[in-house]
């Protein structure tokens, strides 16, 4: 097969990695589903697996179609992506299911199909930070009249997430300011935007807590049994200890491929303690074996962000890689112990059809950032701006960003 005709195009060692995950994936969840299966599909765990399968396929789908489309593409619907964000938000706030005392996810209608809010928001919020980013030029050295729209947007953003998932909202502001650093911005102005977001959150944290917003509670009493180790034993979440036992009697090898016993006592381990199964089964070298596919990840989008050919393709994938590899870090924290309790699932492995879908969307726009490095996707005469937007202000030679603008030796190009 020729190299025009492909079906993956792009990063191959990017296809490669993702393709391992997730076949790895399937012995995984087969194993740690038990009580997922008993609860929701009679005990039956080949239903659960083919559950999990179908999700995965699905997102192989989005992939091989996203990383089709051109990426700059994404530049010209994106402005809309923070309204749509705020919008899904705002509706999973105030209409959405209630889950462990928790507003997370809508229901889409006569589909039964629901999905947690905060995952397509994320994504959407990137493609529109990315967009902002490129677009300011040397904008990006200045907070006010520079990026201080675009920090605004991102806090609301957070905070509306915060609300119910304060992980995801502490995830999706570092990796936003983490983007914005990126770009260009000064350390002083970061600090103080870092600064104002910890004067929030404490108010925030100390306000709900005097009013016992049950997440807020639950909040405190993770964190605090985290940080008092002397008591430990009588506070931690009956979960944590459960991960404990199941790192502790993986050893180097592990029991082996579905001998866990853990999975019966442990909540959730199919999705916010899949790596405590790992650990479990396959020892601290399966572990570390995830852990190096899950660098290996990052580093080859990394990659393809310090050679991408436009400078909205190079925040988009930096933006995107970091959201990944945040969330696989903060799941396997947790599993052993380093961060307190969240709810973060591990990208591609764990079990939940959201993450997977997003996630799979975000690795295919990556994908076609690749294709146009590697020249499989010639896309040297679009615009990140419809020409509609590009003929405001100040004519349509200013504000298009084009694909030879950020590549090694050259400087961004208005074109």
């Amino acid at each position: 097969m020729t190299e025009n005709t492909a079906l993956f195009k792009g990063d191959r060692t990017l296809w490669i990695l993702i393709g391992i995950l997730m076949i790895f994936s399937l012995p995984l969840i087969y194993s740690a589903t038990g009580q997922l299966a008993l609860n929701k599909y009679d005990g039956n765990t080949e239903k659960a697996l083919f559950g999990h399968g179908a999700k995965l396929m699905a997102g192989m789908g989005l992939m091989l179609l996203m990383h089709r489309i051109p990426y700059l593409w994404w530049g010209r619907l994106s402005s809309w992506g923070i309204y749509l964000a705020v919008s899904l938000l705002l509706w999973a706030l105030f209409f959405g299911q209630n889950i462990n005392e928790a507003s997370r996810s809508v229901e889409v209608p006569f589909l039964k199909f629901s999905f947690q809010a905060s995952d397509p928001a994320r994504l959407l919020v990137f493609l529109w930070l990315s967009r902002g980013l490129a677009l300011l030029g040397d904008g990006i050295l200045k907070f006010r009249g520079g990026w201080d729209k675009l920090f605004l947007g991102l806090a609301v953003c957070t905070a509306l997430i915060a609300k119910e998932n304060m992980s995801t909202g502490l995830m999706l502001m570092s990796v936003g300011l983490g983007l914005i650093w990126i770009a260009g911005a000064k350390f002083q102005d970061l600090l103080k935007a870092v600064g104002a977001c910890v004067v929030f959150l404490a108010l925030f944290v100390l306000v709900g807590y005097k009013l016992e917003w049950p997440r807020v509670v639950v909040w405190v009493n993770r964190v605090e049994a985290y940080l008092d180790r002397d008591k430990s034993i009588e506070r931690e979440d009956f979960q944590v200890v459960q991960a404990k036992i199941a790192v502790a009697s993986g050893g180097l090898f592990g029991k082996g491929p579905g001998n866990s016993i853990q999975r019966n006592f442990l909540p959730h381990a199919y999705s916010d303690y899949i790596y405590a199964i790992v650990l479990e089964e396959y020892g601290i070298f399966g572990a570390a074996f995830v852990l190096l596919l899950y660098l290996g990840l990052f580093y080859r989008i990394r990659k393809i962000a310090i050679h991408a050919r436009s400078t909205y393709g190079s925040l988009l994938a930096s933006g995107l890689g970091m959201a990944l590899m945040a969330q696989a870090m903060v799941n396997m924290g947790v599993s052993v112990d380093l961060f307190p309790v969240t709810g973060q699932t591990l990208p591609f492995l764990s079990h939940g059809g959201s993450s997977i879908l997003i996630n799979a969307l975000a690795m295919g726009v990556v994908l076609s950032i690749s294709r146009d490095m590697t020249g499989e996707g010639d896309w040297s005469e679009l615009d990140m701006e419809s020409d509609d937007v590009a003929q405001e202000g100040e004519g349509d030679t200013d504000r298009k960003v084009k694909n030879e603008g950020n590549r090694p030796g050259k400087e961004l190009a208005y074109a």
